[in-house]
C-alpha cells in the first residue's frame, strides 16, 4: 500500500474534513478504505493498492484508488493504463441516496462522458461504516486549471465543444415533468418530487408518485425556494438571514412568475453545477487540440424547464 505525496495536501485530510465534517483523519480512515478493497478485489489486490487523498467538495469525501494490472483479472485495454484507476466518493451527508445516483449515472453513460460505476453500497454495514460509490477515473485535466494555459484559439475550439455538450445533454430523452431524476431496472430515467416542507430536517427526495409531476416554471422556482429553505432551516442553528431572502425573493417574484403558470412548452436535461471544474479535458497525442473527456458530479441533475437549462455557462 501507498500514498501518492503529491496530494497529502487536501481536503480529505484536512481541518474541512476532520473537524467540519468530523471526520475520521485519512491516516486511520485508509484502513478501512483497503478493507472494502479487499472485499471487492482480494487481499492481495487490497496489499498492492495505491491509495491518494484527493480535494473533496461540500457533499462528498473523495478518494483515489489505483489497482495494479497484474493483480486483478480485467481487462483495462480500453482505458490506455496498466491499472486500474478508481475514484471512491462517500457522502458526508446522511440524506444522500448513492443508489439514486448509481442508476442516474448508469442511464446517462451511453449517451453521455460520466463515470463508469465499479461498485456501489448504499447501506452502513461495510468497511467504511458509510455508504459509497467506486468508479473508474476519467482521464483528463480540470477545465478550470487548464482554461488560463489555453491559447485563444484553444479556448474558442473548447466553447464550441462545450456548446456540443450541452446540445447532447439536451437531447437526452426525458419522461413528463419537472423535478429530480431516478432510474429504474431496465435504465429508464424517471421524474422524482422535490421536498416541498420547509421543515424537512432529512431533506430527502421523493419518488412515491402522490400526485402529478411538476409541469410550469412557476412550480419549478416555488418548489427550488422550497429546498433552498429546507437546508438553510438544517443549520445550527438556522440560517435566518437566508431564510428571510429567500421569503423577500418568493414575495417579489410572484408577480413576475405569474407569466409562466402553463407548462413548460420545452423541458431539458440539466447539470446543476455546470462549472468547469467538473469538466475533464484531455491533450491529443500531438498536443495541437483539446478535448473534452468528461463531465463529473451529475448528482442533482434534473428534469428543468428550458429557462434554466438553457443557460450558457457564465464562466465562457
Amino acid at each position: 500500500m501507498g500514498i501518492d505525496p503529491a496530494t497529502q495536501y487536501s481536503d480529505a485530510g484536512s481541518d474541512t474534513s476532520t473537524v467540519v465534517y468530523s471526520h475520521e483523519p485519512f491516516t486511520t480512515y485508509q484502513t478501512r478504505v483497503l478493507d472494502v478493497v479487499s472485499a471487492l478485489y482480494g487481499s492481495a489486490t487490497a496489499k498492492s493498492a495505491q491509495i491518494a487523498r484527493l480535494p473533496g467538495g461540500g457533499f462528498n469525501r473523495i478518494i483515489r484508488i489505483t489497482l495494479p494490472a497484474s493483480s486483478i483479472e480485467i481487462t483495462l485495454s480500453a482505458f490506455n493504463s496498466q491499472d486500474l484507476d478508481l475514484i471512491l466518493r462517500i457522502p458526508r451527508f446522511d440524506c444522500t441516496d448513492v443508489a439514486v445516483q448509481v442508476s442516474v449515472l448508469r442511464a446517462l453513460g451511453s449517451s453521455l462522458p460520466v463515470p463508469w460505476i465499479e461498485h456501489y453500497d448504499a447501506r452502513s454495514d461495510n468497511a467504511l461504516g458509510q455508504p459509497y460509490v467506486l468508479m473508474r477515473r476519467l482521464t483528463g485535466h480540470n477545465l478550470h486549471d487548464t482554461l488560463f494555459e489555453m491559447t485563444t484559439n484553444e479556448r474558442c475550439q473548447i466553447a464550441k465543444q462545450v456548446a456540443q455538450l450541452i446540445v447532447k445533454i439536451h437531447a437526452v430523452s426525458l419522461p413528463p415533468g419537472i423535478g429530480p431524476l431516478s432510474a429504474d431496472d431496465t435504465g429508464q430515467l424517471r421524474i422524482m418530487q422535490f421536498p416541498v416542507d420547509p421543515l424537512n430536517q432529512d431533506h430527502e427526495w421523493v419518488e412515491k408518485e402522490v400526485k402529478p409531476p411538476l409541469m410550469t416554471f412557476r412550480s419549478f422556482v416555488s418548489t427550488r425556494i422550497a429546498e433552498l429553505r429546507a437546508r438553510a432551516q438544517q443549520h445550527d442553528p438556522p440560517d435566518t438571514f437566508r431564510l428571510k431572502l429567500l421569503d423577500k425573493f418568493a414575495a417579489a417574484s410572484s408577480t413576475l412568475l405569474d407569466a409562466y403558470a402553463l407548462p413548460s412548452s420545452s423541458i431539458a436535461l440539466v447539470h446543476r453545477d455546470f462549472a468547469a471544474r467538473n469538466i475533464l479535458v484531455t491533450h491529443n497525442t500531438d498536443k495541437t487540440r483539446w478535448s473534452i473527456s468528461g463531465v463529473l458530479d451529475w448528482d442533482d441533475c434534473e428534469a428543468a424547464p428550458l429557462e434554466i437549462s438553457g443557460v450558457w455557462p457564465g464562466w465562457l
